[in-house]
């Protein structure tokens, strides 16, 4: 996976559904923070979720309505924070527990993947989704994940002083680092272990 700004996957969402938007008057806003990390993601996925979550917003909002995509960085706690909002006709209170549930659907077609496959999908970028919905109102959907920097496992192997670095925000688990440490290496209680 390379690295990416999420806010250009968002910008592309957004003008997707351009002619929808004027078909459905729906008025569409998006704000992306200058701020924003690149980040090492799936960008086919990244865009499939949050082109599942316009597309909702835009059937909530039959008669028309107000569609805000905003995304930020938060330095204080290094996370990239995208919300997506529309003043569409809500979620029943007596469904919102059951909506990231695969087949469920409070529509009349479809499968009810949609929303569980987001889910699915927010998660393996260890990120979270939360909503806030009130019926006659709209809803806004929260996506919080990790900023740019790469976390992951390091393996030491002393005898031949290599580190094995396997990054683990990396979705198909295939990119590992191997490097050969110079200079002076020292044992836990600092004796020298020599790197000839």
């Amino acid at each position: 996976n390379e690295r990416e700004n999420i806010g250009d996957i968002l910008r592309e969402v957004y003008e997707s559904f351009a002619s929808e938007f004027e078909e459905k008057d729906i008025e569409g806003s998006i704000e992306i923070s200058n701020e924003l990390p690149p980040s090492r993601l799936n960008r086919s996925k990244l865009f499939d979720a949050f082109y599942n979550l316009v597309k909702n917003a835009c059937e909530a909002m039959p008669e028309g309505g107000s569609l805000t995509i905003k995304a930020r960085y938060d330095e204080r706690t290094e996370e990239v924070r995208v919300e997506i909002s529309d003043t569409g006709v809500g979620i029943p209170q007596e469904k919102q527990n059951q909506i990231f549930r695969p087949f469920f659907s409070t529509k009349s077609r479809g499968l009810g993947m949609g929303l569980a496959n987001v889910k699915h999908i927010i998660t393996a970028h260890r990120g979270k989704i939360s909503f806030e919905s009130k019926e006659g109102v709209g809803t806004t959907f929260t996506l919080t994940g990790p900023g740019g920097a790469v976390t992951g496992t390091v393996a030491y192997d002393a005898e031949t002083f290599t580190a094995t670095f396997t990054p683990s925000d990396d979705l198909n688990n295939e990119t590992t680092y191997t490097a050969t440490i110079l200079g002076t290496v020292t044992d836990e209680a600092g004796n020298q272990m020599g790197t000839d």
